[in-house]
Formats: C-alpha cells, structure tokens, sequence
C-alpha cells in the first residue's frame, strides 16, 4: 500500500481531533467530519484525570483548555448505599488535580485547535456511504446539513464515532452481514445542574443497586451529574424518576449532595451494550480510535485520557511505520491490547462490584480502611503492564 497523504476521520470527539492534530503536524492532508454542530452537549463524566494535561500540551491545547474556566479536583469520593465512603486523591494519577469541564468546551476547544493546525473540518456532516474494493476503503460519500452529498477519498479512514462505529455499521451492509442486534445491557443519562453541594473540589460517586452516578463541579458554577443503571426493573422510569426513587432515595450522600439541585437542561441518554474492546468489521485502511475501538467504564474516569491515549498511539504507529496503513494498523492493534488491556480487564472486574448494591457497599468499607489496596485497585486502571503511569 502506498504512503498515506490524505486521511479521512470521521467524529470530532478528544480521539479525531487529537489524532488529527497530530496528522497534520506529519505533513498529511486530513480532513475530519462530524455529524453535531459544535459546542454541543456530550453523555460524558466531564472529568480530565491528570494525566490529560501532558498529552494535552504536546497538541498545543493546554493553556486553552485550562483558560475555560473548569473547575479542580481534589480527590474522588466513592460513597456506597449502606453509608461507607473510601477517598481516592488525583495525586495518585500526577502533579496536578484533575478538572471538571463540560464536553461542550471541551471538544470545541480541540476542535478549534486542529483547523488551527491546517485540518479541514466539517460539522453537521454525516457519513451516508462508502465505496470499497475487495478489503479496501477507497471513499467515502458524505452529507451535509443542506443535503448536499459529495464523494471524499483518502488513503486512510478512521472511524472516531464512538460506540455507534459508523464505518463498521456501513461495511457490514455492504458485505451483506446480518446486523447484530444486541440488546442494551444498560442505560447512561446526564444533566447539568445548579445548587448541588459536594464536598470542596471533589468528584463524588454514588452506589446503589443496580447502578452508580457520578457528579463533579464543572464551570460557571455548574455540576454534571452522570449515572448509569442496569436495564431490568428501571427500563420504564424516567431520568429523573431514576434520580429521586432510585439514587436519592437508596444513597444517603447522594440524597444530601442533591437535596437543592435544580436541572438545567434536558436529559441525554445513551444505551450501552458492552464495555472493553469492540469486535469491529476490519478493513486494509481502516483504523477505529477512541470509544469505537475500545470503551472503559466511566467510573474509572479515565475514558477521556483513553481518548487522548488513542490518538497519540495512532499518530505514533502510523509515523513508525512510514505512513504505511497496513504496517500501522498491525502495530496499533499490537500496541492496544497491551496499553489498555490490563485496566479494561481491572475494571471488569471492578464493574461486578459496581452494579451490586451488596458487593460496591462491602468493597467501598473495606477500601475505605486500606489505603495502599485502594491505591493499587485504582492505578491498575492506568497503568502501563510494566507499571509505569501513562
């Protein structure tokens, strides 16, 4: 296969804008689409863990991000059902606190910073089709807000999409595969409020059967909230419905942190089938960064420097191999499994606890009493497989 010079990416979330800032600076002609028009609202934690700022600095995005006015944070607070809290301090992670910030500022941020850097980029774009030749991408057919529909070629297609992996979903149609239908295991919502009380610059997580809820403060005096919740017996209920008669009603501190909160906005929902690393539709020239490679459990909080991770591991393996697509899709998929399978399998086991009301509450009083066990459950979540920090 031919040197890359044109590269398509398609989602202009932390991993395409990330990886196509990191393009352009190798002198590729990149041109990334999304279909939202920025800013825009995003189902996310809205947490940058320490380890974001290095990786943020090297794509020249750090001082801005920093200037939007987010707001620090200390530790994270895991507060179980039965009363019981253990402490996690982002000290742990690096020199620095993490950050509450909204998506919306954040993702426009990144996005402004690659057409800086020469990326053409294309909001309320859909990916509609592609043209392929045995098990090669050679283009894609686009969609615009007016309808407009053109015809992009590139020499290499990623797929930045998230969970819905548009890519994926076209070429299974176009090799006639069945599509999988696979029922959601479970549902994520997320709101900005106004009058929650935390603690001082904390993240704090709520537990209760069935579930779990996150809320940090994030700028202008707002606080995300973002839960998730097994499908099953709160398949009927309503966002907030879950928010009053499930977590405030089931979580002491969630229940005294929200007492005076106030929505601001309608609820976003997500439905979410499965975690760790996706089985995707492969293709010669196709790459699959971000969430529609792999998705990690939000209370990790580290799904946005996975994000961020992803990019730089792309741009790394495609300068490594000479812009060879092929030679970089082999070293990326050698070098994913090692760099992030160790934390997914961590937090697949953490995740049993998570959704159990009996298990998070007993896991929660025990970590709460062992600090260096409770620091070692929460670096296996970042740590490279020869110990290092990311």
């Amino acid at each position: 296969m031919s040197t890359i010079r044109k590269v398509l990416i398609a989602g202009a979330g932390p991993a395409g804008s990330s990886l196509a800032i990191r393009l352009a600076r190798l002198g590729v002609e990149v041109t990334l689409i999304d279909r939202d028009r920025f800013p825009r609202q995003k189902l996310c934690g809205e947490f940058i863990s320490p380890e974001c700022f290095r990786l943020l600095d090297e794509l020249g995005a750090c001082d801005t991000i920093e200037s939007l006015g987010g707001s620090p944070i200390l530790q994270t607070c895991f507060y179980s059902a039965s009363g019981s809290v253990a402490t996690v301090p982002t000290r742990w992670f690096g020199g620095r606190p993490a950050l509450g910030l909204s998506r919306a500022a954040f993702d426009n941020a990144l996005l402004e910073r690659a057409r800086q850097s020469g990326v053409r980029v294309l909001c309320e774009t859909r990916l509609v089709d592609i043209k392929a030749a045995g098990s090669t991408i050679s283009a894609a057919i686009i969609k615009s807000s007016d309808g407009t529909r053109s015809e992009l070629d590139a020499d290499l297609f990623v797929d930045a999409t998230g969970r819905q992996a548009a890519f994926a979903a076209l070429l299974g149609a176009q090799r006639g595969l069945p599509v999988a239908c696979v029922r959601p295991k479970y549902v994520a919502f997320k709101n900005h409020f106004l009058n929650a009380s935390p603690e001082p610059q904390s993240c704090e997580m709520y537990f209760f059967p069935g579930g779990y809820g996150g809320l940090n403060r994030i700028e202008r005096d707002l606080f995300n909230f973002c839960f998730i919740v097994r499908l099953g017996s709160h398949a009927t209920r309503r966002p907030e419905q879950l928010l009053q008669q499930v977590i405030i009603a089931q979580n002491p501190k969630a229940r005294q942190t929200m007492r005076a909160a106030v929505a601001l906005r309608e609820w976003i929902g997500v439905p979410v089938s499965a975690y760790g690393f996706a089985d995707r539709i492969s293709a010669d020239n196709l790459l699959y960064v971000g969430d529609s490679g792999a998705f990690i459990d939000p209370f990790t909080g580290s799904g946005i420097l996975m994000a961020l991770e992803g990019g730089s591991r792309a741009a790394n393996c495609l300068e490594a191999s000479d812009l060879n697509a092929r030679r970089a899709l082999r070293f990326y998929a050698l070098q994913s499994r090692s760099q992030f399978g160790t934390r997914l399998l961590s937090a697949s086991i953490l995740r049993r606890a998570a959704f159990s009301g009996i298990l998070s509450s007993s896991a929660i009083f025990a970590l709460g009493r062992f600090s260096s066990l409770r620091r070692l459950l929460a670096l296996s979540t970042r740590r490279e497989p020869n110990g290092h920090l990311r």
